[in-house]
Parts: C-alpha cells; structure tokens; sequence
C-alpha cells in the first residue's frame, strides 16, 4: 500500500506517459503506476545499489520484473545519479520526489 503522499503523487501522473521515477529507493510507486495502469513503462533509478536492489524486489515480488532481469516490458532498473541515466526522450514525466 502507498503512503499518502505517494498517492498524492500518483495521482497527479498523466494515463498512458513513460515515467522516470528518479531515487525509486523502494520501488513501490513504480509497482503502483504499473499496477493500476496509469503507466505503460517506469524506468526506476537510484544512486544507492541497496536501495535498488530494494525497488528490484518488489517488482519481482509483484511479477513485473523477472528474477536477475534488470528490464521487462513494463519496467526497468538503472543505477545511477538523478536524470543522468535518463536519455532524452525517454520519459514523459519524472518523478523526484525523495525525502533526503
């Protein structure tokens, strides 16, 4: 289940956009997105290996993302800082919404 201000921010993401949700740390607003159909396709970022490895379990839990796979159709995991592991074109709309 979402946070409420996770719910908040998912509410306010365009149906049918491609989304960057940047410092994932979880993963679990991209489960939700891909969940409730509000997006095609969430590229999940993080600067810290455990906190992705964190957003990798729970899309492999939700069966969103195949065990050892860092790419499905519905999502991908990339580790890195901020937009710099976002192509231009990518994405529709991006998320930042850490609390560090």
């Amino acid at each position: 289940m979402l946070s409420e201000r996770l719910l908040k921010i998912a509410g306010e993401i365009e149906k049918g956009t491609t989304v960057a949700d940047i410092g994932s740390d979880h993963g679990l607003l991209a489960k939700y997105l891909i969940e409730k159909d509000i997006s095609p396709f969430v590229i999940v970022t993080d600067i810290s290996p455990g906190a992705l490895k964190k957003a990798e379990t729970c899309l492999n839990e939700a069966g969103i993302l195949p065990r050892g796979a860092l790419r499905s159709e519905r999502a991908e995991l990339r580790l890195g800082d901020g937009l710099s592991v976002i192509g231009e074109g990518e994405a529709e709309t991006a998320v930042i919404a850490g609390m560090g």
